[in-house]
Order: structure tokens, then C-alpha cells, then sequence
């Protein structure tokens, strides 16, 4: 009699505490995941911002940490144009709510599996190229670059932004750095065609020409990113001189700045040592 009524308890008390276990494990992850969402902290809250536009500035702010491994480093920009459209729903216009959508729509399709860094940067270069036309219909501030990322990573907004007749401008105003390290990664390019040749490649070295081949490729993208970012920096300042948001942009900006100076750097002593003991050309990455 007493066994029946002892193991019920104890029974009772298992599930009990294997319930709390659960419970606990799911709350872990949850806060787990919370934990890996990048933090971004905008100049100014954007509930105090005046306007729609004002609001796409201060979204326009976050950029990706270097070399995001996972989608959710997308997530900030999906939460800050979301946020924005609700606080001034009048001000939503259908070029907006498309681009909401459909960056909503395609951050909810990333597959980890199929993320990169350089995914995750082509998506951002077009994410900022699409909020600069929301605020501007100065369509010649965009590169050609730009101008395809949009058209690539987001169809929809492209056809009613009507990216395909964006005309590709000049920088609006030449900043000496950026044109020297314009100048440094097209270097590294003209030295490789100059040493010329396609010879074949030697089993023990494709990782290592493989990687460098990479990495040249980032540097062209983050060089792509800044010369986006500089836009952006005019753009701000033309519009609101006074922003707190100008000073953080820019030094966001001189800091990747000097780091894509010191990789650009550290990548021509790689490039120049792999020349002189494999053979490498950088030619022939695109081969």
C-alpha cells in the first residue's frame, strides 16, 4: 500500500524535474540566441526621429561586424526599417513597404549553410544603396556595383526603385585615404597582370592560392563598402550638418579605413612571397 503511493510521488517529482529541465534548457537557448543577435545602438533612438527619411539615417548607421558568420548579423537592419515603418505609417510609401517585405522575406530564407562573410557583405553594400534612394532620388550616387547587388539580392525593390536606369555616378568628393588604398588594391592587381601567366597549379598549393584569391576578393568588397559608406557621409552631412550621426559614421568609417589599409598591407607582403616561392598570379584568380 505504501509502495503505491510512494512511486506515483516519485514519479511525480521526475517529471516535475525533468519539466524544469527543459523548461530551463529552452530558456538557455533562447537566450542564446538573443545573445548572438549584433547589438546596435543608433546615435539617436529612433522613436525621436522627426520623419520617415530621418528614420532610414539612423537604420543606415548599422553596418555588419567583420566577417559575420551567420544571418543573424542581417537581423538589426530587418528590426530597425520594420520599426521605422511602424512609427510613421503615413509615411510608408509603396517603394518602402516593398523593400520592408522583401528584406523581412529574404532574412527569413537565409540558410546558415549557405552563408558567407562576402554574401553577408554584398547584402549590405545593396541594403545601403536601397536606404540612400529611399531618402534620395539623387540616383547618380551609386556604382555600378551597387546598382547590380540591388538588382541581384533584391528583385522586387530593384524593378519599382527602378534600378536598372539608375545612372552610376563619381564619388561626390574624392577623400584623399580612399583613393590611395583605391589606388594600393589596383596595385596589387596591375603587378599580377604584369608577371603574367597561367601556369598550372601544383597540388600543395591551391589551399594557399585559393585563400589568397579570397581574400584579395574581400578587400575589394570592403573597398566597395567604404567607398558606400563616403556616399553615405556626404549624403548625411548635406542633409543634416548638426547630426550626432555624422561624427559616428565617420569614425566608423576611418576605422575600417585603416583596417582595410593594414590588410591591403599585410596582403601584398603574402602576395609577394607567394610569387617568389610558388609562382602565384593574382591574374589568374578569375580563371
Amino acid at each position: 500500500m505504501t509502495e503505491a503511493v510512494i512511486f506515483p510521488q516519485v514519479r511525480t517529482v521526475m517529471s516535475i524535474r525533468a519539466l524544469s529541465g527543459i523548461l530551463l534548457s529552452v530558456s538557455m537557448l533562447g537566450l542564446v540566441s538573443c545573445a548572438s543577435v549584433p547589438s546596435f545602438r543608433p546615435s539617436s533612438s529612433i522613436e525621436s526621429a522627426a520623419s520617415l527619411h530621418e528614420a532610414l539615417l539612423l537604420c543606415n548607421e548599422y553596418s555588419l561586424p567583420e566577417s559575420a558568420t551567420r544571418p543573424v548579423a542581417l537581423k538589426p537592419f530587418v528590426d530597425c526599417v520594420s520599426k521605422a515603418g511602424e512609427i510613421f505609417p503615413s509615411q510608408n510609401t509603396e517603394e518602402f513597404l516593398t523593400f520592408r517585405d522583401e528584406l523581412r522575406r529574404k532574412y527569413g530564407a537565409l540558410n546558415a549553410s549557405f552563408w558567407t562573410p562576402r554574401l553577408g557583405l554584398e547584402m549590405e553594400i545593396a541594403i545601403h544603396a536601397i536606404l540612400r534612394h529611399l531618402w534620395s532620388d539623387d540616383h547618380s550616387a551609386s556604382s555600378e556595383v551597387e546598382r547590380q547587388l540591388v538588382m541581384r539580392h533584391f528583385e522586387r525593390t530593384a524593378d519599382i526603385l527602378k534600378a536598372r536606369n539608375w545612372n552610376s555616378g563619381a564619388e561626390p568628393v574624392l577623400e584623399p585615404r580612399l583613393e590611395s588604398l583605391r589606388a594600393s588594391v589596383a596595385g596589387l592587381n596591375d603587378d599580377a597582370q604584369i608577371e603574367g601567366g597561367s601556369a598550372e597549379i601544383a597540388p600543395e598549393n591551391v589551399e594557399l592560392f585559393g585563400r589568397l584569391c579570397e581574400r584579395y576578393a574581400q578587400l575589394n568588397s570592403e573597398l566597395q563598402y567604404l567607398s558606400q559608406l563616403w556616399r553615405d557621409l556626404v549624403d548625411m552631412s548635406l542633409i543634416d550638418p548638426r547630426s550626432n550621426s555624422n561624427d559616428r559614421a565617420r569614425r566608423r568609417y576611418l576605422a575600417r579605413l585603416d583596417r582595410a589599409v593594414k590588410l591591403a598591407q599585410d596582403l601584398r607582403a603574402e602576395l609577394n612571397r607567394a610569387r617568389e616561392s610558388a609562382g602565384f598570379r593574382l591574374g589568374g584568380c578569375n580563371r
